[in-house]
């Protein structure tokens, strides 16, 4: 279900036209959700400002979403009437960008939820290989004592690595990554 912008989705996205649901007000939303298992929801983010936000907030509250927004100006969430944690377990196999992975707690959720399996890991890859995106998130840190606990001492330090090198003011990701440097004598 696409919120507001839904002649702009199917505008860039001809071939979903037929699966979009069609205009849809904040304020009815939440009813789509009754009969899917799992759909996406897609809105700008401005629409939480709306009336009718509230009942899929309430909806979400009960069915909590995976939110897999690349940034502030559009809201992307997949949600469905299962758990959060086999959202997350299909979610861990999707193609997503970078800048999803880097926002939130959505690295390390599946880190936690799904465990330290290739296609996660490879996600962990995607964001220390990653440039010219904003990774200044402190949900990022507890990534790296993750891996760091559980064997992927390689991974967390590359992480650590990238996280100090794009924002070497951020006090954080420098304790993180002073803990795989070697000592000094």
């Amino acid at each position: 279900m696409v919120l507001l912008e839904r002649p702009s989705f199917v505008f860039y996205a001809p071939d979903l036209a037929p699966r979009v649901e069609p205009q849809v007000r904040p304020a009815l939303a939440a009813a789509y959700f009754v009969h899917p298992e799992r759909t996406w929801l897609i809105t700008p983010s401005d629409v939480r400002t709306l009336a009718g936000w509230q009942q899929i907030q309430k909806w979400m509250e009960h069915f909590p979403p995976v939110d897999l927004s690349a940034d502030a100006a559009l809201s992307l969430f997949y949600v469905g009437q299962i758990s959060r944690d086999t959202l997350l377990s299909e979610v861990a196999y999707f193609d997503l960008p970078t800048a999803s992975l880097a926002r939130g707690t959505l690295l390390l959720d599946l880190l936690l939820k799904v465990g330290p399996i290739p296609v996660v890991l490879w996600k962990v890859d995607q964001v220390a290989l990653s440039r010219g995106i904003d990774i200044r998130n402190p949900a990022l840190l507890p990534a790296v004592s993750f891996l760091a606990a559980n064997g992927h001492g390689d991974r967390a330090a590359s992480l650590a690595y990238r996280l100090a090198t794009a924002a070497p003011d951020w006090p954080e990701a420098q304790q993180a990554l002073a803990a795989f440097q070697p000592s000094r004598p």
